[in-house]
């Protein structure tokens, strides 16, 4: 059988029933998680732009779009929402599949379900079949394609976010094999994009297609067979000929939600440097003084996926780590209020960048305590005496082996939606999220819809 093949009959049979009671309880941290930082996102600039295009050049339907009253097509809800929900960079993150699976999968499965008037249970079904697909495929294709240069999130998620789609719409497995070959037909994503506005916009693109599949699949359009084997297929152009097909065998046994839960981030900003953000608050509550001078060793995969130095832009300042210590140390944290040129040009966050050395950990204490460590960070800081304090943080808080809580999501969940919609919306919606299994229509997740809130952020993202 082809790999578009199984993933289709899986897909087709897949039931939250048949699933461990962890990989659910996980599946319903991943939404709480995601559609708060999809409300929070949907004032982003970019997503702004996206969602003024999506209204001018779809067509209407039934479908939430985050930021706006006006009900839209599934396709203009997928490509908005999954802009939104990776517009801030602070979105889960699979290191079993190398993905961002939330981000793409639940706005495909979220659009789908409302088109189709799906209850919550079904949009359940969606969302875990269409992540564990994803995380399947990030690791059949195997991680290599992502170190060699390819955004998996985008170039995966289409895929992911098909298989949501085509359960939500209660696809066969022969259409659902269709969507799945639809999409890899039509994939793409390149790690260039990273420290610009198309990172989310790719993220929302990826959701789009694979809404787009699953009803072009539903009408009766089809792909090649085995879109992933063929001799000019997705294997050979992509990845070199490397294909695991024994990982998307593993689809109902093995459950990434359950077996490698998802990373959560605390700050808005690229995993790679919540290391260093967590060891600086660390050593300043340690120093009790402001710093003279900082120095954050990292290893080298750090600097890998956060290069840039002094931000040019809010974008390319979530992938550099002096941004993100320098607005640590002048605002005690990092936070998407952060993120806007007014902060860039701010005197007091310049003169702290200047603070702030980041190098690689090749050699010393640094290179001993960080060893065999992809995202660690150890922090030392001077205060104008000499006295120094160091830290090192080799797991963040928020990794699979450093969990965040269920209260503590809650707390992230509120941060990010009370000032978009208010605090008793806010806590309806987080009650309905939970129990989103019950809901008779998924159409009801959002309650009515209602004018943008403008009450400020009050409540940290910092657990």
């Amino acid at each position: 059988m082809s790999l578009s093949g199984h993933i289709g009959a899986w897909v087709a049979g897949f039931s939250t029933t048949r699933a461990p009671v962890s990989a659910r309880h996980e599946a319903g941290r991943c939404l709480l998680d995601v559609i708060g930082v999809a409300i929070a996102g949907s004032t982003h600039p970019t997503c702004a732009l996206v969602r003024d295009l999506a209204q001018n050049q779809f067509g209407g339907g039934q479908c939430t779009m985050l930021g706006s009253n006006s009900p839209a097509s599934a396709c203009a809800a997928a490509l908005v929402n999954g802009t939104a929900a990776h517009a801030l960079d602070l979105d889960d993150v699979s290191y079993d599949g190398m993905v961002h699976a939330s981000a793409v999968v639940w706005p495909a499965a979220w659009a789908a379900a409302e088109m189709a008037g799906a209850h919550g249970e079904r949009t359940m079904d969606a969302f875990i079949a269409g992540v564990e697909v994803h995380c399947a495929l990030g690791r059949a294709f195997t991680h290599d394609l992502f170190w060699r240069g390819f955004w998996t999130t985008g170039l995966l998620g289409s895929m992911g976010a098909a298989a949501a789609a085509a359960k939500a719409l209660e696809l066969d497995a022969n259409a659902t094999d269709a969507a799945i070959g639809i999409a890899m037909a039509q994939a793409s994503g390149l790690r260039a994009i990273v420290g610009t506005p198309m990172k989310a916009v790719a993220c929302g693109m990826a959701a789009e297609l694979g809404v787009r599949a699953a009803l072009m699949a539903r009408a009766g359009i089809r792909a090649h067979a085995d879109m992933a084997s063929h001799p000019q297929g997705f294997a050979t152009l992509v990845n070199q000929g490397v294909l695991d097909l024994a990982e998307i065998g593993k689809l109902g046994d093995y459950y990434t939600l359950a077996q490698q839960p998802m990373a959560f981030k605390q700050y808005p900003i690229c995993s790679y440097g919540q290391a260093a953000v967590e060891a600086l608050l660390d050593v300043l509550a340690a120093l009790g003084t402001a710093p003279a001078r900082v120095l954050c060793e990292v290893p080298q995969t750090v600097l890998d996926n956060m290069p840039y130095g002094r931000p040019a832009d809010p974008t390319q300042a979530q992938f550099s780590v002096t941004f993100a210590l320098g607005a640590a140390l002048v605002f005690g944290n990092v936070a998407p209020d952060h993120l806007d040129a007014d902060t860039l040009n701010d005197p007091r966050l310049t003169a702290a960048m200047d603070l702030v050395a980041v190098r690689v950990a090749t050699d010393g204490a640094a290179a001993l305590a960080l060893a065999a460590c992809q995202e660690g960070a150890m922090v030392t800081a001077w205060d104008g005496d000499g006295r120094s304090v160091s830290r090192t943080v080799r797991v963040p808080t928020g990794m699979p082996q450093r969990p965040l809580s269920d209260a503590q999501l809650q707390k992230k969940f509120f941060a990010c939606v009370v000032p978009a919609l208010g605090r008793p919306a806010a806590h309806s919606l987080c009650e309905r999220v939970l129990h989103l299994e019950a809901l008779a229509d998924v159409r009801q997740l959002m309650g009515a819809r209602r004018a943008p809130h403008t009450e400020p952020m009050t409540e940290d993202l910092q657990t």
